[in-house]
């Protein structure tokens, strides 16, 4: 305990020296973004392996980098328990070693690659990682944007007014602003699909099968989807279970009811998965099943577009970000959180109406393609990067 709060003592004194230095790095100038852009390092605490993290927030950063590695010089640095260098395509990944949490890294040796690059990505706002990054940027006198996934672990920002140095956010959504400072720049960037579930067009017959696609957590509300199953309806869980109690909840809910938990599954056995559904359905909360709150438990919902890209329909609740993707009776339906009657009433009307469901899912399909695919973002981000100066 004393080791860990001498480290955290450190951490914020670095934070707090590198921030001086990037006040007075500030008074000779503003940091413009718009001057010539070769190269970007997108920093993470995690990424999307099986090494780190298999998540919404870990895909979003890997999915992005790698798109706008097809235009720019792109690093994506994150963290592990060794040091790597790979490649992925055209994209550059740095894993340094670290100390602490997982999900809350805290890194020092990373620092020394934001010399070489034009510009400076992080994801994630509350992390330490993060919090070293944005002032070394700056005090380096190089622009420095983030883009937060809605995880904590860090209150140093808290402290030191470290969005002061940031040439801006990057936002997921309108939702996902609420839970940051303000700065004079904010831009909604969205997040995108990787190309592989929109590769190949598939007008499929579609069973009368549901499906939830995500982490077993109490956010994300699966409870009340059980709950809103009719005993005759299937209903596929894909997800990995993070917490037992939780997934043990799941389980005897289940009971006498057609579900069936799939723990494990790549991206092509997904693509399948999605195709074949007749809906997909991301039923998260505020106020979850223990009572606990969560102030943003879904600032964009990729799932959603997942599904929408494969051509199947989904339902949400209205929560988060995920509203401002799924456009009510047009792709999909929104519905109140934690309420299984109006779940229900959503899914029946479906199962029982399945040439709308088509017609629904070919719209979703569409809308994913005009807007929200990994090169629209990444085009979307580089634009935000210029504008902002």
């Amino acid at each position: 305990m004393r080791h860990q709060l001498s480290s955290q003592r450190f951490l914020k004194g670095a934070v707090f020296s590198l921030y001086q230095l990037a006040k007075i790095s500030q008074k000779l100038g503003s940091v413009s973004s718009s001057r010539s852009l070769h190269s970007v390092a997108h920093i993470s605490s995690t990424y999307f392996s099986d090494y780190s993290q298999i998540g919404g927030g870990e895909r979003y950063v890997t999915s992005l980098a790698e798109a706008m590695a097809n235009y720019v010089d792109t690093v994506l640095i994150s963290f592990g328990p060794t040091r790597k260098s790979l490649k992925q395509g055209k994209l550059r990944l740095e894993v340094y070693p670290a100390s602490g949490a997982v999900t809350n890294p805290t890194s020092y040796g990373f620092l020394q690659e934001l010399i070489n690059v034009d510009l400076v990505h992080c994801h994630q706002y509350r992390k330490s990682v993060t919090n070293l990054a944005i002032a070394t940027s700056a005090a380096l006198r190089k622009p420095v944007f983030v883009t937060d996934h809605g995880g904590g672990g860090s209150k140093i920002s808290d402290a030191i007014p470290l969005s002061k140095l940031l040439n801006g956010f990057l936002l997921v959504s309108d939702f996902s602003a609420k839970s940051l400072p303000s700065t004079k720049t904010s831009k909604v960037i969205y997040g995108g699909v990787s190309n592989k579930f929109i590769a190949e067009e598939t007008y499929r017959e579609k069973d009368k099968r549901i499906l939830f696609v995500g982490r077993l957590l109490p956010h994300k509300g699966v409870n009340y989807l059980i709950e809103a199953i009719d005993e005759n309806v299937q209903l596929d869980i894909v997800g990995r279970a993070y917490d037992e109690q939780y997934f043990a909840l799941l389980q005897e809910l289940s009971k006498g009811k057609k579900v069936k938990f799939v723990t494990s599954a790549n991206d092509s056995e997904i693509v399948e998965t999605y195709q074949g559904a007749l809906v997909t359905i991301l039923p998260s909360v505020y106020v979850d099943v223990n009572s606990n709150q969560h102030v943003a438990p879904e600032l964009l919902g990729l799932v959603l577009l997942e599904s929408m890209a494969c051509g199947t329909p989904v339902i949400c609740t209205d929560v988060g970000g995920m509203p401002e993707i799924v456009e009510d009776g047009v792709t999909g339906f929104v519905v109140p959180p934690n309420d299984p009657t109006a779940l229900r009433e959503r899914i029946n009307w479906l199962v029982n109406n399945p040439e709308a469901a088509l017609q629904m899912g070919q719209r979703a399909r569409e809308r994913v393609i005009e807007k929200f695919t990994w090169d629209s973002v990444a085009k979307r981000c580089l634009e935000a990067y210029r504008q902002s100066a």
